[in-house]
């Protein structure tokens, strides 16, 4: 995160990835994907945010992040649809996410 702080967004995509190769989290793949919004890249973006729902199903700030992308994008039927999406989500969402 501190590469993210200092706007090192490509360095810290490597980073990201590197720890991904050690342990798979839901928090690496949304940041990665925060850092492909930063470069103005919405297709890498999108597909770190799909990763990170279909392996964290429960990590609820990829789906929130994906309909912001979505809406930037002028894609509001996908956004409608991952915003449906995300209410059946919610109930199982781990607490400190929607805090």
């Amino acid at each position: 995160t501190l590469l993210f702080e200092k706007k090192e967004f490509k360095k810290a995509i490597e980073v990201y990835l590197k720890s991904i190769n050690i342990k798979e989290s839901g928090f690496a793949y949304y940041m990665i994907s925060l850092c492909y919004q930063k470069l103005d890249d919405y297709i890498n973006a999108i597909e770190f945010l799909d990763k990170a729902i279909s392996k964290f199903p429960t990590y609820i700030k990829p789906y929130f992040n994906k309909i912001i992308v979505f809406i930037h994008e002028k894609k509001f039927d996908n956004a409608l649809e991952t915003i449906n999406d995300t209410e059946s989500i919610i109930p199982k969402a781990d607490e400190d996410e929607l805090k």
